[in-house]
């Protein structure tokens, strides 16, 4: 049990410095060690679909709109709605391809 937990926590690990560095590759080939994908996975052209996905989100208008009242200061991050929903759809199309992929590899 303890060495699956440690080969977890540094396949975790690769994924968080992977999006850290904007390296992804490392991103990838950590998800595929997952298991997010099938092993047969191209990982270059699964890291750039990755990278196009983060630079779509990243490149997203976000206003942050500051509230204070007497006793609470917050902070929302607001966002075109149309925006945000492209970039989750292109996130579940890219899932429904792999995973469309791993079937048609293994089943």
């Amino acid at each position: 049990m303890y060495v699956y937990v440690c080969i977890f926590a540094r396949i975790i690990e690769g994924i968080i410095q992977g999006f850290a560095t904007n390296d992804f590759e490392t991103m990838a080939e950590a998800l595929v060690r997952l298991g997010a994908t099938g092993d047969s996975v191209n990982t270059k052209a699964f890291a750039a679909d990755i990278r196009n996905v983060i630079q779509r989100i990243e490149r997203m208008d976000v206003d942050v709109v500051v509230t204070r009242t007497e006793d609470e200061l917050t902070a929302q991050l607001r966002a075109d709605d149309e925006e945000v929903m492209r970039a989750l759809l292109e996130i579940v199309v890219y899932i429904y391809i792999y995973i469309y992929i791993y079937i048609y590899i293994y089943m």
